[in-house]
């Protein structure tokens, strides 16, 4: 047994920094004898733990889930900032946050010791560029929380301990340790991370992100097909009043759409389409973007843009449907004359536009499954699918017998149409998909070339 010098005592401090800078947690070992004689149950931890001989110095690996790495670099593509915060050694802690890409040779890390002698404009103006906290204490993790909400940023706290429970309350979003979070830390939290993985933090903002994506492409295709519907009553009454005199003049009044077929379009069509796009599965560049401003409406980034001109283009073409099924009613009745004509002409008019409106609608659910990429390139959605043959059916259903057709929903039907009537029908029905894909492709090949 040698007395500790300060010789002896810089060798163990020395070999302390280099299992730290290995990412060793460091824990020194030491004795003291006692006689059985001696009443040291009466002691106190001071008096017990004080004289210590010293063995040596143990260094031990918590070495990170070999899926934290990955999970980090998908949260700098998606534009969040991880943050280390530990009671670990400095040394430790900037070995470990390297390692993982948590820290860069530009950033920095401190102490508990350091933000305490930091003041509040000093330590905002270092804020973005501090990435690991090392030895820090609960009012220190408080601190860090509050600076980056007060920068504007929505924060997400993770801890298993009692000291962790007053910034995870203080966060957006607490987040405890399921297997060994305290029962503090559990309440303080707004969700608990049952397996207490960092990866599944990043799979659940993914999973976040697509549903929030989903409602968006639901509110996208409802109102565009609304926004369609509307301008095609509002083409009949317009221009329609000037194209069709003849027939206004012989009948009183043109309708372009009646209740009922408006009816069943939003009532069936559209409903079982909107239930489809919410099951719609993730983009696959969903996470290679910055988290959104909550501050934004719903209809930011374009949104609004594209349910306006798309349900214009679904009124347009709704509406020269019913021109074209006026033209061909009036020449497939050569016999008829009169009000008869303009009747028979109308009729035939209002089908091409009952079947163009709900079957382009079903064509434009696919458009909205994503306003970057072609919908051929991504993954099928099997219920979307199912949606639009199912709707398919039942709008076939809906003109091909007589009963229903003629009483129902004031249309022929179709039994007895040609193949010019079915050309139009088609035609005008997925030219909303294809006009839409092509305005995709332009834009792409326009960031492309910027």
């Amino acid at each position: 047994i040698e007395p500790i010098t300060p010789e002896i005592k810089q060798t163990f401090l020395n070999q302390n920094n280099d299992y730290a800078d290995k990412a060793l947690r460091v824990l020194a070992i030491g004795y003291k004898v006692y006689k059985l004689t001696d009443p040291y149950q009466e002691y106190e931890q001071d008096e017990l733990e004080y004289n210590l001989i010293l063995l040596g110095l143990v260094g031990m690996i918590d070495p990170a889930r070999p899926e934290v790495k990955n999970a980090i670099i998908e949260t700098k593509k998606s534009g969040i900032t991880t943050i280390m915060i530990t009671g670990d050694h400095k040394n430790t802690a900037v070995a470990i946050a390297t390692e993982l890409g948590i820290l860069s040779s530009n950033q920095l890390a401190i102490t508990g010791k350091e933000l305490d002698n930091m003041s509040d404009e000093e330590f905002l103006s270092k804020l973005e560029n501090i990435r690991v906290y090392a030895r820090v204490s609960p009012e220190n993790k408080v601190r860090i929380v509050e600076a980056w909400k007060n920068s504007g940023k929505i924060v997400a706290m993770t801890g298993d301990g009692v000291n962790d429970a007053p910034s995870i309350k203080r966060a957006d979003i607490g987040i405890a340790m399921g297997i060994t979070g305290t029962e503090v830390a559990k309440g303080a939290a707004d969700m608990i991370l049952t397996d207490d993985n960092f990866a599944t933090i990043v799979g659940a903002v993914s999973e976040g992100r697509g549903i929030f994506a989903n409602i968006k492409k639901a509110i996208h295709f409802l109102l565009s097909c609304n926004v369609g519907e509307i301008i095609t009553i509002f083409l009949g009454v317009t221009i329609g009043t000037l194209i069709f005199k003849n027939a206004i003049g012989e009948l009183g009044a043109l309708s372009i759409l009646t209740a009922a077929q408006i009816l069943w379009v939003n009532l069936v069509t559209d409903s079982f389409m909107a239930i489809g796009i919410g099951l719609e599965p993730k983009e696959p560049d969903i996470m290679d973007y910055p988290p959104r401003d909550p501050k934004k409406s719903i209809f930011s980034d374009g949104l609004g843009f594209r349910i306006a001109y798309q349900g214009i283009m679904i009124g347009i073409i709704t509406f020269l449907a019913f021109f074209i099924g006026y033209q061909f009613g009036l020449n497939n009745h050569p016999e008829l004359t009169g009000y008869a004509l303009q009747e028979a002409a109308v009729r035939h008019a209002q089908t091409l536009t009952f079947m163009v409106l709900s079957i382009s609608q079903l064509f434009h659910a696919f458009n909205v499954r994503s306003v970057r990429h072609s919908t051929f390139s991504l993954k099928p959605n099997k219920f979307l699918f199912f949606a639009f043959f199912g709707c398919l059916a039942l709008q076939m259903i809906t003109v091909l017998i007589p009963p229903i057709a003629n009483n129902v929903f004031g249309v022929d039907s179709v039994l007895a149409w040609d193949i010019f009537d079915w050309l139009v029908v088609f035609g005008l029905s997925i030219a909303p998909l294809a006009i839409v894909e092509i305005a995709k492709l332009i834009e792409r090949l326009v960031k492309k070339n910027h």
